[in-house]
């Protein structure tokens, strides 16, 4: 229903400020139980052939791979949705998967554990060499 419709869950998500380092984050107004869909990571869909298609400005980019073909989604415009103000973590309470609506695909966030109201709604950016995960000695 919200993705069909293109719009967030303002009923049950809420952007809240975390502090300088994280910035903004996406909480949970309400329970969502494991499997069920979150949000999208919405932006500007962008195709190509090349792994380096998303590395003009990596802020608010998400590439990924489907059906052979390199694909990028450019959040960086404020557009007001919340799938691009989701934080990383080593311990996420989300998954990103692919959903096909009408030949296109579209990067969802689904629980992976039940998610209670309060909850900050991350997803594992994929990487341990992610500068804010570096162990500082």
């Amino acid at each position: 229903m919200y993705m069909s419709e293109g719009r967030d869950r303002a009923d049950e998500l809420e952007m809240r400020y975390i502090n300088n380092v994280k910035g903004r984050g996406v909480f949970a107004k309400s329970h969502f139980e494991k499997g069920r869909f979150i949000l999208e990571y919405k932006g500007k869909l962008v195709k190509g052939k090349s792994p380096d298609l998303c590395t003009a400005n990596v802020d608010y980019m998400y590439s990924f791979r489907y059906q052979g073909m390199t694909y990028c989604i450019d959040a960086s415009v404020e557009d007001g949705s919340l799938g691009r103000l989701c934080n990383d973590s080593e311990k996420p309470n989300t998954k990103v998967k692919t959903v096909v609506i009408q030949n296109n695909p579209h990067l969802c966030l689904f629980a992976i554990k039940d998610i209670e109201v309060g909850d900050e709604i991350t997803y594992d950016y994929g990487g341990e060499g992610l500068p804010w995960r570096q162990k500082h000695l």
